[in-house]
């Protein structure tokens, strides 16, 4: 049978979706680099032509869902005809929803990444997070500035700083979510992280005069400059 040549993004996509189903249905430890190539059909030196290593399949993985998830909200983010508010709800909205349509990816990927020798991969997929998600959320708080309902002089560093809470209350939770196979009532438990970063939203919108307001900005900006980047949690501003 002749060989089907395909081209190099074609194949490399093939590759991880792949990886993504059988990582979901088998679980990232025991799905090897040959039952990839099995279920592909191709040879192992098609593998490491594209990637190195289990490992780096899964960063690959990772940078998929993230963009598929993006390819969801990001026109939400850039419809101007939305009010701020309007967008920010909506954009939490559709980003809650995508998660719990893929819950079983992404719990497989948490269960990899939240091992301590993976704290690596964890660190490279909260930069990549960071460089994807962070952007759009500033955006759109500087349209709720220039519309008056937030208050703050550094959209990206505001942006950011709210990435950092939903990266801590992710890493509070992370346990809790992993257990949802035996205990499936820990969902509701996870999604109470709305009301945990809601509040600073709710508060943010209300007149740019109030002192606490004031506060809260100065806050903003203290707390992103100190702030580590590798601790931002991947493209997850509602901490769900």
């Amino acid at each position: 049978m002749a060989r089907v040549l395909k081209d190099y993004t074609t194949r490399k996509n093939e590759l991880v979706d792949t990886a993504w189903a059988l990582f979901a249905r088998h679980g990232y430890h025991a799905t090897s680099v040959n039952a990839i190539i099995d279920s592909l059909g191709v040879s192992k030196g098609t593998f490491y032509h594209y990637f190195s290593s289990k490992e780096e399949i899964l960063d690959a993985v990772i940078e998929n869902m993230m963009l598929r998830a993006l390819v969801q909200i990001q026109p939400i983010l850039e419809n101007k005809a939305l009010t701020a508010l309007d967008g920010l709800n909506r954009f939490l909205t559709a980003a809650r929803t995508w998660r719990l349509s893929n819950l079983d990816v992404i719990r497989e990927v948490m269960r990899v990444i939240y091992r301590d020798e993976n704290i690596i991969i964890r660190h490279k997929m909260n930069r990549r997070a960071l460089a994807l998600v962070a952007p759009l959320l500033a955006d759109i708080i500087a349209r709720g500035a220039a519309e008056g309902v937030f208050d703050t002089e550094d959209p990206e560093e505001t942006a950011r700083l709210f990435l950092h809470l939903a990266n801590i209350y992710i890493e509070n939770i992370a346990q809790t979510f992993l257990e949802l196979d035996e205990h499936p009532e820990n969902l509701q438990v996870c999604s109470t992280g709305r009301n945990f970063l809601r509040r600073p939203w709710r508060e943010y919108s209300g007149p740019p005069q109030a002192p606490w307001k004031r506060r809260m900005n100065s806050f903003s900006k203290t707390s992103s400059k100190n702030a580590t980047p590798d601790a931002i949690d991947p493209g997850d501003p509602e901490g769900q």
